[in-house]
């Protein structure tokens, strides 16, 4: 600052975390422990850039996990490591902090968000990131939205996390030190619980008492094999993956491509492409997305070089719209997907118990369905922290749209497949209590 203004924000950097300050990159990507202190650091580390940016106006965005981490963890620090600045102003149900830089003229902005409102930062600039918990985030928050949000005043960011899985973060970390080693603007580190120094040798004994073995080693030691606790299906992706399931192939397109929807009102639709091939199934595309209309979804469908067979929807498709009188299936008709069918309303036990039953049969094109694989390998099980015990019930987060239309589309084979081959192939029956569209 030109006019030497000295302002203790009361911030006390620990020896990890002081070297990560010195180390930053344009881009960086750290996998780090529990109670290591990454909220505490990654606002601070914010603060610091924003402050010395020789942009004007400068912006930063903290997109949290979700908007309640946001508002509980990450705010409190916000305003705590803020709040002696001069002309500081909170706007409470903005997650927003203004600070003027008066040796500047201008005045830097710092606003949390949840990662579910990720797509909020489309269309403006951001000077700084930090995306918090990447591992349990949406996937291409980074990719669609936050990397071309930096690319016009050449902005940096800060992907910091623990890991869960072999997921987006355990690739997006590969990336980070690859290009680390290639001499790029990039950092990559791990920090590990028993190299910090932030807990003693007794704590960690006892924590990894108290948790177990896995916990410990993906919660405390960083590592990305231990599995994601709770998945529904991982197991069996990890075998579709060691049996060559799924890879690149090639596409017949002359044979129809059908579609099952998970419809989202206010949130993210999502589309799987699978072809029928005897025995087999060939899932050749996924596509998600939020906040369009019927009409652009069924436009990016025809876009795509597919022949389109047959489309399974879930049973709130056929609920009419108060405002039209039609129902998301009309609608859906009248843009050309004539062919449209709606499941009943059956529990999400038997539609997970369905998936586990067809994963084995199906082939997915690796490159066009990256996402939504990521998606079922994710899906997991709530955990009530009191009783210690999992709870047969979805976790709602990124990974549930992908999975409930994958769920719709396992529900709805048996029916297709009959119609597609007839009776003749001894496949397994279910009961069928329910109504459909189809005049054969």
């Amino acid at each position: 600052m030109s006019d030497k203004q000295i302002i203790d924000t009361g911030y006390r950097p620990r020896g990890g975390q002081k070297e990560l300050h010195e180390k930053l990159k344009r881009f960086n990507v750290l996998n780090a422990h529990r109670r290591f202190g990454k909220t505490v650091f990654a606002v601070n580390a914010m603060l610091d850039y924003l402050l010395r940016c020789d942009q004007h106006n400068p912006q930063g965005v903290y997109v949290a996990m979700n908007y309640a981490s946001a508002k509980r963890i990450v705010w409190e620090y916000a305003k705590q490591f803020t709040q002696k600045f001069p002309g500081v102003k909170t706007n409470e149900s903005e997650l927003l902090i203004t600070i003027p830089r008066t040796w500047r003229g201008d005045k830097i902005r710092m606003q949390l968000l949840g990662s579910e409102r990720y797509d909020s930062i489309r269309g403006i600039y951001v000077d700084f990131c930090v995306q918090d918990e990447f591992a349990f985030c949406l996937p291409d928050s980074w990719t669609k939205i936050i990397r071309p949000a930096l690319a016009d005043r050449g902005g940096s960011a800060i992907i910091i996390s623990t890991p869960n899985g072999m997921n987006h973060f355990y690739k997006m970390y590969g990336r980070a030190e690859k290009n680390m080693t290639d001499g790029k603007d990039w950092f990559a580190k791990t920090i590990r619980a028993d190299e910090s120094g932030v807990l003693s040798k007794e704590e960690l004994a006892e924590i990894k008492d108290s948790v177990g073995e896995e916990a410990y080693q993906q919660e405390f030691m960083c590592s990305f094999t231990a599995q994601v606790k709770g998945a529904y299906y991982q197991n069996q992706i990890l075998q579709l993956m060691e049996s060559d399931q799924i890879k690149d192939f090639a596409i017949d397109l002359s044979q129809p491509v059908h579609l099952a929807f998970d419809l989202g009102i206010g949130d993210s639709t999502a589309i799987w492409f699978f072809q029928l091939a005897q025995n087999e199934i060939h899932v050749v595309d996924y596509y998600e997305a939020s906040g369009l209309s019927l009409i652009d979804y069924v436009k990016v469908i025809k876009e795509k070089p597919y022949v389109i067979g047959e489309t399974i929807l879930p049973h709130d498709a056929a609920a009419r719209s108060l405002e039209t009188g039609n129902t998301r299936q009309d609608s859906l008709r009248k843009l050309g997907l004539h062919q449209t069918r709606i499941l009943p309303r059956q529990s999400v036990e038997d539609g997970i118990n369905a998936v586990r039953m067809v994963l084995p049969r199906c082939y997915f094109h690796k490159t066009n369905c990256a996402q939504g694989l990521e998606c079922l390998k994710f899906y997991h099980k709530q955990y009530n922290d009191k009783l210690e015990t999992f709870i047969n019930k979805p976790v709602h987060d990124w990974s549930s749209h992908g999975a409930d239309a994958f769920r719709y589309l396992a529900l709805g084979l048996e029916r297709l497949e009959r119609r597609s081959y007839g009776d003749d192939r001894n496949l397994p029956r279910q009961a069928e209590s329910y109504y459909d569209i189809f005049s054969a």
